[in-house]
């Protein structure tokens, strides 16, 4: 028995040229035209059995696993872990976290006092959660540009509220960074 090509009558010129291709398709697979069904179940189960069913194939999620000696192991320190902090790095961590709530706190109460509700919850929106300014506007049911000039309105009365109650000063310090180059002269063009 084989395998026929149950496709609907052709144009006579159509019908070669597609013979055509297919053969040449068929040949430079190494596969030829009167191949019998037996012949291609049984290559097909094969292929497949050998693919898909190998007992010493390990389960998908360990695949992509990267195995490391236990000796590694055994050598690195707990010190040189990627994650691993200094007991002052933990610390100021800590202090960190404690100073940023008090200052949450402040921000917060003064949103309460000074803002409206609109222009809160758009804060709250762009910052805290971090959307953008038109997803801002859908969530409030305007435009994004109306809910920019709202974030903008609401920021000029903190800072003004911030001038006002400097009470916040003592739990910020800003981080320290490295230090800027002097202000010399600058040179343009190539080093030499």
């Amino acid at each position: 028995m084989q395998i026929r090509c149950h496709a609907p009558k052709e144009k006579q010129g159509n019908q070669k040229k597609r013979q055509r291709k297919s053969k040449s398709i068929s040949a430079a697979c190494g596969h030829t035209l009167a191949e019998t069904k037996a012949q291609w179940i049984a290559r097909n189960s094969k292929e497949n059995e050998t693919m898909c069913h190998q007992e010493d194939r390990e389960p998908r999620e360990n695949r992509s696993a990267v195995r490391i000696p236990q000796f590694v192991f055994d050598e690195l320190s707990h010190r040189e872990g990627a994650w691993y902090e200094t007991p002052d790095e933990v610390a100021a961590g800590l202090d960190w976290g404690r100073r940023r709530a008090l200052l949450m706190r402040w921000v917060r109460r003064h949103m309460a006092r000074h803002l409206t509700q609109r222009e809160r919850r758009c804060i709250e929106l762009y910052y805290l959660f971090g959307l953008n300014h038109r997803q801002v506007g859908a969530a409030t049911g305007t435009a994004g540009s109306s809910a920019y000039r709202a974030i903008a309105r609401g920021l000029r009365k903190l800072r003004l509220a911030a001038e006002k109650d400097p009470t916040w000063r003592r739990w910020w310090r800003p981080r320290r960074t490295a230090p800027l180059p002097s202000p010399g002269r600058r040179r343009v063009g190539r080093s030499s």
